[in-house]
């Protein structure tokens, strides 16, 4: 099977059972959380792409004991088995 890069045209945001951790990685436009990045985002620095997943949103932050309305940056480490990025949302891996 061929791995997909993340030039692709769409990617998809999964999370894990117990919502420790996201993974975001490059999928067919058909599948149910596929996002579509625009052509430009990588090649031009006024580009922007927002999810606006506010259900997704909240359910990842009450599960984190986290609160809504406030910024949190968290790491993100690039897993070339998995071909994603993965984003842990656990307390040590948050950067303030």
């Amino acid at each position: 099977m061929m791995k997909k890069s993340f030039t692709d045209k769409h990617i998809c945001i999964l999370q894990r059972k117990d919502r420790q951790s996201i993974a975001i990685t490059p999928c067919a436009a058909e599948h149910p959380m596929s996002f579509k990045v625009p052509d430009r985002l990588l090649t031009d620095g006024q580009c922007r792409m927002r999810i606006n997943g506010v259900q997704f949103v909240q359910a990842l932050l009450e599960a984190n004991g986290l609160a809504a309305g406030k910024d949190y940056q968290f790491k993100g480490r690039y897993e070339a088995e998995k071909n994603a990025v993965i984003i842990s949302l656990e307390k040590d891996e948050r950067e303030w």
